[in-house]
């Protein structure tokens, strides 16, 4: 039965996203009506709206729109704009849970502007591309005549001697697609628009899997697609009317015929000049953002970063220890590397998996690309060897660190109940956060309001378990030597074997049934075999801690993200817990 807080405790889950995405839309509407109803009355277009008819309107307000949402769409993506926002949230203290929570969700913003911009970019093409049609139109209307006064008007219009002109179009029987090509704002546009379409495809989430190279690439496409929006407008396409003071637009249109001959002096010939373009206005202040953020970007790949072991762990999963002086991470937090023997481009995202406190810092790196695999083979001859000396991290392939950047992961010790659920390698974010458990247990530090943490693993392979296992059983052994702690009762450890199993493998479990340490993963926790069944779960930790706020914090493929948010507001609302679903993002 729904709660009569269910509609609140849902907006505290969805609530603040959904809250921006309208603000952004009703934003971009606001833009819309007002620019549309600027080009609907302006008597500075008048001559234009008789040229070109309602199209002039959507295309100018469609600009609007797009000259906003391209200067916020970067601002989500800037990693140490949000790394600020974040230490002011969660070091400080200076917005609540939902707020921060708002930075974790920085690529829904992201996207949600990108797609704004394609319907914007669309509109504003079809309507330009009218806009066009109806100048070669009027450019190829009869002349004289009291008949086709109005056509006589806009042939007018468009033969006024030197640029004070409206129509771009000077030729007899111009074809449109070939005026819209030599039109400066037609080829850009055009430019912008296969830019657009490649960014956009490329950042398909099957593209990112199977091509992460092309989704990289095309994105930094970016810089070429701003600088074409840049000059997009310079050519002054649309050139208002400059001397309404002297001609009054609605009085004289229909005078057109004596313009100039002196016996009209109230109605001069009217004059149009180009106001410059605003296109610069909307982006400097995002443009200078995001110079700080590439300065800041730059200055880290200065630092020296030495490989201090390299290791080979089951399922083509190699751990990366490394040291660089004067770095310093929270639990949870990711870092992107550079290996330029691999490529001189490219920066990839890893999880940390050390904690604050070890003396080293460590990466783990699933083998499933071709710069991963090109990785592997430059760092395989360290398999084995231990701490490397100075002399041998000296013949090593160099490699550079940026970072670290926050992630969801930061705010597990905000709740009193947390929840980390890992997928395969997606476990790698909460590698980092049971370290400093571990490390912490041991000391007097506080874990703020943490007072119990569940932890879900689950993996479609026995071997996978065997790279993470050792740091479980550590973890675990040392939990439970504090008898009489409040960290003895802190982690409950929940493994999940989705995969088959082999026919050796199920004979070795039936005959060690009665051990103590489970034969898969060595923990006291034993192995189940098959998916979590998440509304038995999450009903469990409902019935276990009632009216509590627990934190859900996910790690793995984006359906089981989807039903787990499900899950979590039904269960929000159905119980007397409130259930807050994190995921990582990167």
């Amino acid at each position: 039965m729904v709660t009569k807080f269910g509609a609140i405790r849902w907006c505290h889950n969805e609530g603040p996203r959904t809250l921006v995405l309208i603000i952004l839309l009703l934003v971009n509407v606001i833009i819309f009506a007002v620019t549309l109803s600027h080009y609907e009355q302006s008597d500075a277009v008048y001559y234009h709206r008789l040229m070109l008819g309602h199209s002039l309107a959507f295309a100018r307000a469609s600009a609007a729109c797009l000259n906003f949402n391209c200067a916020l769409v970067a601002l989500p993506v800037c990693r140490n704009l949000l790394h600020f926002l974040r230490y002011l949230c969660v070091n400080k203290r200076l917005c609540k849970r939902n707020v921060r929570r708002l930075i974790d969700d920085n690529i829904s913003l992201h996207r949600a502007l990108a797609w704004l911009i394609c319907f914007h970019a669309a509109l504003h093409a079809a309507s330009h591309y009218l806009n066009i049609e109806r100048f070669v139109h009027a450019f190829d209307l009869p002349a004289g005549g009291n008949s086709s006064a109005g056509g006589s008007l806009l042939r007018t219009l468009s033969l006024l001697p030197g640029h004070r002109g409206i129509n771009p179009v000077q030729r007899a029987g111009a074809d449109p697609l070939v005026e819209a090509a030599v039109l400066l704002p037609g080829w850009t546009g055009l430019l912008l628009l296969c830019l657009l379409v490649a960014i956009v495809a490329s950042a398909a989430t099957a593209v990112k899997r199977a091509r992460f190279e092309t989704f990289w690439y095309t994105h930094k496409l970016f810089f070429l697609f701003y600088l074409l929006l840049l000059v997009h407008g310079m050519a002054g396409v649309v050139r208002p009317q400059s001397n309404l003071a002297a001609h009054k637009p609605a009085a004289c249109a229909s005078k057109f015929q004596l313009w100039g001959s002196g016996s009209l002096p109230e109605c001069p010939v009217p004059t149009f000049s180009f106001a410059g373009s605003t296109t610069w206005m909307w982006l400097v202040a995002p443009a200078a953002i995001y110079a700080i953020e590439k300065l800041l970007r730059v200055s880290r790949r200065c630092r020296r970063v030495e490989v201090v072991r390299a290791v080979q762990h089951p399922s083509r999963v190699m751990e990366l220890r490394l040291r660089c002086p004067g770095f310093a991470a929270s639990p949870g937090e990711y870092v992107f590397l550079l290996v330029p023997e691999a490529s001189q481009l490219q920066w990839h995202p890893f999880t940390l998996t050390s904690a604050p406190d070890d003396p080293y810092i460590s990466v783990h790196i699933r083998t499933v690309g071709d710069w991963t695999k090109q990785v592997e083979q430059l760092y395989s001859q360290c398999y084995g060897k231990g701490d490397l000396t100075t002399g041998e991290r000296d013949l090593l392939p160099r490699i550079y660190l940026d970072g670290p950047y926050g992630t969801a992961s930061d705010g597990v010790t905000q709740y009193s109940v947390s929840v980390l659920i890992g997928c395969g390698i997606g476990v790698t974010p909460f590698a980092s956060v049971l370290r400093d458990v571990w490390h912490q247990a041991g000391k007097t530090r506080s874990l703020r309001k943490l007072k119990r943490l569940y932890f879900y693993w689950i993996c479609p392979d026995c071997r996978a378990f065997e790279w993470f296992a050792a740091l479980l059983q550590d973890l675990e052994r040392d939990l439970q030597r504090m008898d009489g702690d409040d960290y003895a009762q802190l982690l409950d450890i929940r493994v999940h074997l989705t995969g088959s199993v082999e026919t050796r493998q199920a004979r070795e479990i039936a005959s060690r049934e009665g051990d103590e340490a489970d034969c898969l993963t060595g923990l006291r926790t034993r192995t189940h075999y098959g998916r979590p069944n998440w509304d038995l779960e999450l009903r469990n930790l409902a019935a276990k801690h009632p009216d509590t706020s627990i934190g859900i914090f996910f790690c793995g493929p984006g359906q089981l993200a989807k039903d787990l948010n499900g899950r979590c507001n039904e269960f929000s609302n159905s119980t007397s817990s409130v259930f807050y679903f994190n995921k990582e993002n990167f």
